[in-house]
């Protein structure tokens, strides 16, 4: 199985069970995290504060948090339709410090319709569940996982709400690194990425100045 096909099944899976619940949780979502490209990329650790099949997953990022939602700006570069029976968009985003990616299929069909007809290269703001999909199969290393952003809506923005967005999220992030992080949690990241050395040669405050060095260019 390709990888795109990989992480369709595992999106349409997934996306699945929160349309069904979406009724009922309307009014319970996640606050969605500012966060950089750079640490949504590395957030590949998935986990759940409560156990039961309706409770919220949350992918851990390194700054300390878990992150159940995001909201991420950038330029939309390119849109492609990787499905295989029915229409599966990959939208490629580039933001102030890396790419990062968004799958929308039929439990996404506000995000895809706006991915279907929008015309890249533009200036894009997304929010969305975080997901993953590995390469080989489920049980591949923590390191070894693809993080992608499984979109609720995304809308066109211009310059300067991109800019205003990237200055909040490195805002948010510095905040998380100064905040006190869970000490459960804190082990568990620790403990989790480990080995991953795209988590480990991540130095977050570096990120926040390349992003804000990217603003200035």
């Amino acid at each position: 199985m390709s990888t795109n096909a990989q992480a369709q099944t595992q999106a349409q899976t997934q996306t699945q069970t929160d349309a069904e619940d979406d009724d009922a949780q309307r009014y319970q979502r996640q606050e969605a995290v500012r966060a950089l490209a750079s640490e949504i990329n590395a957030a590949k650790y998935e986990f759940q504060e409560a156990d039961g099949d309706r409770e919220p997953s949350f992918q851990a990022l390194p700054s300390g948090i878990g992150a159940n939602r995001v909201l991420f700006s950038g330029t939309l570069t390119d849109v492609e339709d990787v499905g295989n029976d029915t229409e599966y968009l990959k939208a490629e985003i580039i933001g102030a410090t890396g790419t990062v990616y968004a799958y929308a299929g039929d439990y996404s069909q506000e995000a895809r319709a706006f991915l279907r007809n929008a015309e890249a290269p533009m200036f894009v703001t997304i929010c969305g569940k975080l997901n993953w999909f590995a390469e080989d199969d489920d049980e591949s290393p923590v390191a070894d996982r693809n993080v992608y952003i499984d979109p609720e809506w995304a809308v066109k923005t211009d310059a300067d709400d991109r800019d205003r967005a990237v200055l909040e999220a490195a805002e948010a992030t510095l905040d998380r690194l100064e905040a006190d992080t869970d000490p459960n949690l804190e082990q568990v990241i620790d403990v989790v990425y480990g080995e991953d050395e795209d988590v480990q040669d991540l130095d977050l405050r570096d990120e926040v100045v390349r992003a804000l060095e990217n603003l200035e260019d």
